[in-house]
């Protein structure tokens, strides 16, 4: 163990040592594994940046890496990060091993960090009218085992819906496809409740059981072992589902290329059944 801090919210814990990249635990629960979180980070930003990209905004991501992926094109003005603890962003920014990992994204003049509920914030900003965003970033874990389910209801989606371009895209991480599919699915029937037509897909882990990202418990040879993989949802405004692939000008990444995100949403599709009903602050559909 490196750092162990206990924020006004959770318990952050940092371990790892010179030789190898930290891992970053939240609550007991692994939130990224340096050793193959681009596989989580890549496949949740890259599809969303596939198009016009000068304001992006991410909610959560207090750990730098989702902006590290959105800093790597050109064309992006700003990065909003939209983050509940600060705890969190303060070890981002000044743990030298956690700040490497994260490309020292919170030094980049273009972005701009949020301490806030993201909720109450964004209704804010619709209030506001005065912002809006060309793709918008959902950084959060499974909302079957944490309390953010409010962030994946249709209420929110609505939100989103509001402080997006007419052109925009809306990346969401929605927990593992395989291990639990009524979690999945249902983010997918509450964004389309919410007005959003989606693009199911998913990204595998380096290994079973050793899957690095959020929803983690533990590592390999712990107990469970966790799902080993992520399923997410590219979302645009209207009936037209998004294409689903890489900017012309991406840059080059370690776990993604056209063909792959082919075989992700291949992969996603195969496990849809039965549509469950979207998820609501008022009627909450999700599950352990």
């Amino acid at each position: 163990m490196r750092v162990a801090v206990q924020t006004d919210l959770q318990e952050v814990v940092l371990t790892g040592d010179r030789q190898e990249p930290p891992d970053l635990f939240l609550d007991g629960r692994l939130r990224v594994s340096g050793q193959d979180e681009y596989r989580y980070h890549e496949a949740l930003v890259h599809p969303a940046m596939n198009g016009a990209r000068a304001r992006v905004l991410i909610v959560g991501g207090g750990d730098g890496m989702a902006a590290r992926e959105a800093l790597r094109y050109r064309g992006v003005r700003s990065v909003t990060v939209v983050e509940l603890d600060p705890g969190v962003v303060r070890l981002a920014r000044t743990d030298p091993a956690l700040a490497s990992l994260n490309g020292q994204a919170f030094r980049d003049p273009r972005v701009r960090v949020v301490y806030a509920d993201a909720f109450r914030w964004l209704r804010g900003a619709v209030d506001r009218l005065q912002e809006r965003y060309d793709v918008v970033i959902s950084d959060l874990p499974d909302p079957g085992i944490t309390p953010s389910t409010k962030l994946y209801s249709e209420e929110f989606y609505g939100l989103v819906a509001q402080v997006l371009t007419p052109t925009g895209r809306f990346a969401v991480h929605a927990g593992s496809v395989t291990d639990r599919p009524r979690t999945y699915w249902t983010v997918d029937s509450t964004l389309r409740a919410a007005g959003f037509a989606t693009r199911p897909y998913s990204a595998a882990g380096r290994a079973p059981g050793f899957a690095a990202g959020p929803d983690r418990a533990d590592r390999a040879g712990g107990t469970g072992g966790g799902p080993d993989d992520w399923g997410f949802l590219l979302a645009v405004r209207g009936a037209r589902p998004p294409a689903l692939g890489l900017a012309a000008d991406a840059p080059r990444l370690r776990s993604l290329a056209a063909g792959t995100l082919e075989a992700a949403a291949r992969r996603a599709e195969r496990g849809r059944g039965a549509e469950p009903p979207p998820s609501t602050l008022v009627h909450p559909r999700y599950g352990g």
